[in-house]
């Protein structure tokens, strides 16, 4: 018997059972007990995250138990996990990734463009406040805490218009018809490894590390850890919201944005780890475009929905963005070979910084081998830090540099 510790919550179990059904696939005579485990940020659930802070509050006492062998694995959404694991701990698993993007969920309007000025709308996350604000800077944003259910049933009762959620977690949860809009990339780019299920273990249990690595993903992995070393490089104390989105896809990558990508749609679960629509363990079959990641122009360009599309490298100071250009050399191996039989694939990383008001940002983008992608993560990190210097500076003259982090997003 195999202990897994998860949270409480209704879309952790489900996230949980997941798991489970992937190593019994593999594993049939492997039995497997869930111990919900409550965290500091699940008894904190009315407290806001910007007061509790951000990093590490709803997986710490999971990790504990992990260490002390009260439970032989955990199962936590990626996204929760600081950028770098506890002593004693590794990722032994990383699942195939779901539907990365932002979802709004509307009362009445149909979509995000759609709201009436000074409509409210709720969500937790700095790094999602930052974009709505710099495509709508005419909404009311407010903070919101609680489990999906919770925030489901705030907006029905008319405390907001709407609210802003991962759709990963609602499809997990069998509640996508719920959705109004799916937010595209460019208007709303996503938290560090949103929409992957990681698995956590002892590096002293070789016989389950082994186990685990058969339920493994390596594209959704590559894709992750290089977001993870973007935070990384970052600081794990970085004052300013971060997003980041990682694709591993055949090389070369075709130029247009897929449906999905611009926020039309969505693909199944069965689809991604087909490859149409995502990090995936097939490539170049039917109906995967790619992602066009490239490094955005200089200018304002207009969204999904007639959407104003946050300005790349403009700022109001008339700073500059980083640009990382596709192909820039990174050490490593020659090639990465997953996809089908000789078909080479590259991974294509893009990161965000912002302003915590959401009047400037600063966007880089890198394509490399996957073999490469904590060392590409890592370049594309120390570009961005070095142009949010000024920024940062901004920062810690007005706040202080003592403040909570805001570099991870935890709470979905």
């Amino acid at each position: 018997m195999k202990r897994v510790g998860t949270r409480g919550s209704a879309l952790a179990l489900a996230q949980t059972r997941l798991v489970i059904e992937r190593l019994a696939e593999r594993f049939p005579s492997t039995a497997v007990e869930i111990c919900p485990i409550h965290t500091r940020g699940d008894h904190l659930a009315s407290v806001s995250l910007s007061v509790i802070g951000g990093q590490g509050v709803f997986v710490k006492e999971i990790e504990q138990a992990l260490l002390a062998g009260r439970i032989d694995f955990a199962v936590h959404s990626l996204k929760d996990l600081p950028s770098a694991l506890p002593p004693g701990l590794a990722l032994a698993a990383i699942l195939p990734r779901e539907d990365p993007r932002d979802v709004l969920i509307a009362r009445s309007a149909p979509s995000l463009v759609a709201l009436p000025a000074g409509a409210r709308v709720a969500t937790s996350a700095p790094r999602r406040f930052t974009q709505l604000h710099a495509a709508r800077p005419d909404l009311h944003l407010v903070d919101i805490r609680g489990n999906v259910d919770t925030r489901l049933r705030r907006l029905r009762a008319g405390d907001f218009d709407a609210i802003v959620l991962a759709a990963a977690g609602l499809h997990r949860l069998g509640r996508a018809g719920e959705i109004t809009e799916y937010l595209p990339l460019d208007v709303c780019l996503p938290a560090v490894g949103q929409g992957a299920l990681a698995v956590e273990a002892r590096v002293d249990d070789a016989d389950l590390l082994a186990m685990l690595q058969a339920i493994d993903h390596p594209p959704t992995r590559a894709a992750v850890t290089a977001e993870r070393a973007v935070l990384r490089a970052l600081g794990g104390g970085c004052r300013i919201p971060i997003a980041a989105y990682a694709r591993v896809q055949a090389s070369p990558p075709s130029s247009p944005l897929t449906a999905w990508e611009k926020g039309i749609g969505s693909p199944s679960p069965a689809a991604w780890e087909r490859g149409e629509g995502g990090t995936c363990a097939e490539f170049g079959s039917p109906g995967d475009e790619g992602a066009d990641l490239s490094p955005l122009p200089p200018s304002p360009r207009r969204g999904g929905g007639g959407l104003p599309v946050p300005a790349s490298g403009r700022f109001r100071n008339g700073g500059q963005g980083v640009r990382s250009a596709p192909g820039a050399a990174v050490p490593g191996p020659k090639s990465a070979h997953m996809g089908k039989g000789d078909e080479r694939v590259q991974l294509t990383l893009r990161a965000r910084i912002a302003a915590p008001d959401g009047s400037q940002f600063i966007d880089g983008v890198i394509t490399g081998d996957p073999a490469a992608a904590e060392a590409l993560g890592e370049k594309l990190g120390k570009e961005l830090l070095e142009g949010a210097r000024s920024l940062l500076d901004a920062i810690d003259a007005t706040f202080g540099s003592d403040d909570v982090p805001l570099s991870t997003e935890p709470g979905e």
